[in-house]
């Protein structure tokens, strides 16, 4: 079953108090912008440019980067203060790999931190903010969400799928 957070489950869970400003930051990212987790993994310094993020590739951590799962890149706007809260993570990273190093580092400059560690992160947060089962939702219920809102304020379904990738129905 598909879990799809409605607008105000998903407000209080961003007003609820998080353990990690960094998944809060992944989850905020991924509920904007409809983004994979693989995607958000992936991302480098070099992927965030002035008003938009370029998906580019994907993490996995048995293949390392990659592309996309559709082997396409694509585009998504972003508003500044988004921009500016991913730039500000960027540059906690450690690692000094300039623009290649990842967004979301892990311990080894070669990896991205393990992205698990964002769903442990989301679903206290789910619990402190009422919600009642908070195991029932996965991170990619943010990619679901994003798809219903943009499909339901735009009305096209063209408009969706190139904003998330998606290559079918």
């Amino acid at each position: 079953k598909r879990i799809v957070l409605s607008l105000e489950e998903t407000q209080a869970l961003f007003d609820a108090e998080w353990e990690n400003d960094s998944a809060r930051l992944v989850c905020v990212l991924a509920c904007y912008t409809g983004m994979r987790q693989g995607e958000i993994a992936g991302l480098r310094l070099r992927d965030i440019g002035d008003d938009r993020i370029y998906i580019r590739h994907s993490w996995s951590k048995y293949e390392g980067l990659k592309s996309t799962k559709t082997e396409e890149e694509r585009e998504m706007p972003i508003p500044p203060l988004l921009r500016d809260m991913l730039l500000a993570q960027a540059e906690m990273n450690p690692h000094g790999e300039g623009d290649n190093g990842f967004v979301f580092f892990g311990l080894l400059p070669s990896q991205p931190t393990d992205p698990k560690n964002w769903l442990k992160f989301m679903r206290r947060a789910l619990k402190l903010s009422g919600y009642e089962n908070p195991d029932e939702v996965t991170f990619h219920a943010f990619r679901h969400e994003w798809c219903t809102n943009t499909l339901s304020e735009v009305g096209d379904k063209r408009v969706c799928m190139i904003g998330s990738g998606h290559k079918t129905d």
